[in-house]
């Protein structure tokens, strides 16, 4: 008889769907329940679910009264600020149970004080956590969890599309390299996408070859900045996004926050050398400066539109150096490597005493 995992989520996302598709994929008797967040509109995917994955809305259900009746064999809870997911995991102390949370330690004040509360109050209600990255894994420390409670690579998806963008296109890019940066991501100020704009026109004025092609939506896209050389896509479905990687040089992240970015391990599988700020999380998996892009400071345009020229200064060949090994970094975590960590964290808490 498999095991029945339940997942007390945020907003879901594809890659985490392909995750758990990936999951009763291999383990064709067990099943994921998955209870979430309603969908947010501004990022409005559509999913496709295998036949043993059911999800739920929050909103529509009595968490408690679900519980009961699945009897599930682990509850992995999305982070420590939904407090009905909390108690959930609470009153049901005999369940093992797994928090996933993205945070990573940036000294501010409110994780000072955090750093005083969690292990009193928030480790205690968990057995282990999953976390995206090594990052992630140092807070985890700090929190009191030890080192054979933390699993890494929560965040992974399906890579078969990027991959096979990345070997597809490498015949025409050799050729004629494309001069365009691609931004994937909501149009938000939290999402830098505001600085992004200011420092390609900065940018534009010395190298009008170049363009930026933005993808997403958000409450900035009404208000975004018209240009000659910046192209607005709107939302995409993932489906929609290879045919834009073939015409797109370099991928930029200009995130004032972002606890990891998945679009940056995406781009990276295809090829696309990386501009990223200092806070994105996903850097120290797949971003090596100079190597493969660049880091820039967040919030600095300045220092964002200096990235932007460093790529363009490079040759077309140094620039798909730079694509191969983002490439190379890329297979890090996907889907099966999610999967097979979902399967060791159930036999890890097979043997987790309640």
């Amino acid at each position: 008889m498999g095991s029945k995992v339940l997942i007390l989520y945020s907003e879901l996302a594809g890659y985490t769907v392909n995750c758990f598709n990936q999951f009763v994929i291999d383990n064709e008797n067990s099943e994921i329940h998955v209870i979430r967040w309603s969908l947010n509109m501004e990022a409005p995917f559509v999913f496709s679910f295998e036949e043993n994955i059911i999800v739920q809305d929050k909103n529509e259900i009595d968490i408690s009264t679900y519980i009961d009746k699945i009897t599930p064999s682990v509850i992995i809870c999305s982070g420590w600020f939904d407090k009905e997911y909390l108690a959930a995991i609470k009153k049901y102390k005999n369940i093992p149970s797994v928090l996933m949370f993205d945070n990573y330690w940036e000294n501010s004040l409110k994780q000072k004080i955090g750093k005083f509360i969690i292990p009193f109050k928030i480790k205690p209600l968990f057995d282990l956590c999953w976390l995206p990255g090594q990052i992630q894994k140092e807070y985890a420390l700090m929190l009191g969890f030890k080192e054979s409670q933390i699993y890494l690579g929560f965040y992974a998806t399906d890579l078969t599309s990027f991959n096979e963008a990345f070997v597809n296109n490498l015949e025409s890019k050799s050729l004629n390299y494309p001069k365009r940066f691609l931004y994937v991501g909501r149009y938000l100020t939290l999402k830098g996408v505001e600085d992004l704009w200011q420092a390609f026109i900065q940018f534009a004025k010395k190298n009008q070859e170049w363009e930026l092609h933005c993808v997403g939506t958000g409450e900035l896209f009404d208000s975004k900045v018209e240009h000659p050389k910046i192209v607005h896509h709107g939302f995409l479905q993932p489906e929609e996004l290879p045919e834009l990687v073939k015409k797109s040089g370099a991928l930029v992240m200009p995130s004032h926050y972002d606890h990891w970015g998945m679009a940056v391990q995406e781009f990276a599988a295809a090829g696309l050398p990386l501009i990223c700020s200092d806070t994105v999380g996903a850097n120290c998996a797949f971003l090596q400066e100079e190597r493969n892009g660049y880091i820039f400071k967040a919030k600095n345009v300045n220092d964002l539109e200096t990235s932007m020229h460093k790529i363009a200064l490079l040759s077309s060949k140094k620039l798909l150096k730079f694509g191969k090994f983002s490439n190379s970094l890329s297979g890090l975590y996907d889907i099966h490597t999610w999967s097979n960590k979902l399967g060791e964290i159930l036999e890890h808490s097979k043997k987790i005493k309640k």
